[in-house]
């Protein structure tokens, strides 16, 4: 860590924000992490703090949210329409 936050020291950059969506049947919640995001002061070298990883980079898919839809569309055979009908009424 010292050779990281070392004698130039750090700048500190506004927080990477990751947002994802959790499904649990009948409501849908949304979970927010900040992520801590450093810049060296004397070069452009970035650090972020260690985050959730995400079932789909860049994606606001959870486990659970994909688990969901490949339940109703392999499992119970639930055209993606309707699928869609029904995560429209949570907001989705």
């Amino acid at each position: 860590m010292e050779i990281e936050f070392g004698v130039n020291g750090w700048k500190q950059l506004p927080d990477a924000i990751s947002k994802k969506y959790h499904f649990v049947p009948a409501r849908v919640e949304v979970e927010e992490h900040h992520i801590g995001v450093y810049a060296s002061k004397t070069d452009e070298h970035m650090v972020k703090a260690d985050h959730p990883k995400a079932l789909l980079h860049g994606s606001l898919v959870s486990p659970s949210l994909g688990a969901a839809i490949i339940n109703g569309k392999y499992v119970n055979a639930v055209p993606l329409y309707r699928l869609e009908q029904e995560f429209q009424r949570y907001g989705l």
